[in-house]
């Protein structure tokens, strides 16, 4: 007698999306356990990530494939240049114009970043390349995590507003600066003029001329659209996406391109009237956060720890140093500028983005500056963000839900 009832075999290995669907639910079950404990809620889900990444083995043993890395890449990256178009849209950049102080506060507290992680990479014996990466990759502050410590805690004052500023212009730096940098990784093969020059010039002026033109199209489908909000902010979103991916298929670089977007669009006051577009920024950092470790390779790490350590903390005290020491001429008491330094210590994946651009052409050098600061970030979007949180509250403008120190 024929069977009634036929089921399928169950598969040797469960796909690999069947593993990232249950990393974003254990991500957000993280970020409510983290919150309840205390903490940010992108503590929780970044430390779900670094589980599944350090728990290969056992997703086997259960017949779980990794998150594919590709996916995993293309993913971070969407996710990653959504955030940073909201952040350039929010950033407070009209006060360089009102308070030039701020302006000088942006560039000491990044060139002495950049000196201390330089001096630390030389004395380690790395090659200049290397070392001027690094340096330059660990000025920047993490927009990922200021944009949801400032969604987490609501800040309404000038410590949370200078974080955002700050951390703004210090990873706007970082960016043109690791741009300029692939010159270097481009010399060899090319003639001078071509590798010193056009080259950064086409990398950065590409960069901002595609996305002012994604702002001028989303400005315009938006005057002429007159649909539901469900419209408005898919429209929005496939202009981020279209953008993004003009500036991977032309070679120039998506992150300096998506936070001009912010800019840029931010300018005109297109943003503001797509209320939808916040729901879409909450689902972004989940997946940034949550992903920024997922296919990270932690194989080299005891060997790397001893110098981002150092890395850590010597970035750390220039940014508190040189924050503090300008903190009165640009209008803020001397103990809020202290905070507005602790408050830059996070790191995140733009960081470790900016170093895959070097290393899809330079693969030794991304693995030298990556293994460090896969460690750097790693302690920088965890500690670093609660040393953040931590400096919020204590200044004072966080809502009254959130306590204040």
């Amino acid at each position: 007698m024929p069977d009634v009832l036929v089921l399928p075999e169950l598969p040797a290995a469960w796909p690999g999306f069947i593993t990232l669907a249950l990393l974003i639910v254990s991500a957000i079950v993280g970020g409510e356990l983290g919150a309840r404990a205390g903490v940010p809620r992108l503590v929780g889900q970044s430390m779900a990530g670094l589980v599944f990444s350090l728990g290969n083995f056992g997703l086997a043993r259960l017949g779980l494939e990794p998150v594919p890395p590709e996916f995993t890449r293309i993913t971070l990256g969407l996710a990653t240049a959504l955030v940073l178009f909201e952040f350039g849209r929010i950033a407070p950049w009209g006060w360089l114009r009102r308070n030039v102080a701020l302006l000088f506060t942006s560039v000491l507290e990044a060139s002495l970043s950049f000196m201390a992680v330089l001096a630390l990479c030389r004395a380690a014996d790395w090659p200049w390349l290397s070392a001027l990466l690094a340096a330059s990759v660990c000025m920047a502050s993490a927009p990922t995590v200021a944009l949801a410590l400032r969604r987490e805690l609501r800040p309404q004052g000038q410590v949370g507003e200078r974080v955002l500023l700050l951390s703004g212009l210090n990873f706007a730096y970082a960016v043109v600066l690791s741009t300029l940098l692939l010159a270097w990784v481009h010399v060899d093969a090319r003639g001078a003029l071509d590798a010193w020059v056009l080259h950064p010039l086409y990398l950065i002026v590409g960069s901002l001329v595609v996305a002012w033109a994604g702002a001028w199209l989303l400005r315009l489908l938006l005057r002429l659209l007159r649909g539901a909000e469900a419209e408005r902010t898919t429209l929005t979103l496939a202009i981020v996406g279209l953008t993004f991916a003009v500036t991977l298929a032309l070679g120039l670089s998506p992150l300096l391109g998506m936070l001009a977007l912010g800019g840029l669009t931010a300018r005109h006051g297109t943003a503001a009237r797509i209320p939808g577009l916040d729901t879409l920024i909450g689902v972004a950092l989940v997946a940034a956060f949550s992903l920024t470790f997922a296919a990270a390779e932690f194989s080299d790490w005891p060997l790397a720890l001893g110098l981002a350590a150092l890395v850590t903390v010597a970035r750390l005290g220039a940014k508190v140093a040189a924050v503090t020491v300008l903190a009165l001429p640009a209008g803020l008491a001397p103990s809020k500028g202290a905070r507005v330094g602790l408050a830059l210590a996070p790191m995140s994946a733009p960081a470790l983005l900016l170093v895959q651009e070097v290393a899809a052409i330079d693969a030794p050098v991304g693995a030298q500056v990556g293994s460090v600061l896969l460690v750097v970030v790693l302690l920088m979007q965890t500690a670093g963000a609660m040393l953040a949180a931590h400096a919020l509250r204590a200044s004072g403008e966080c809502g009254a839900g959130h306590g204040r120190a």
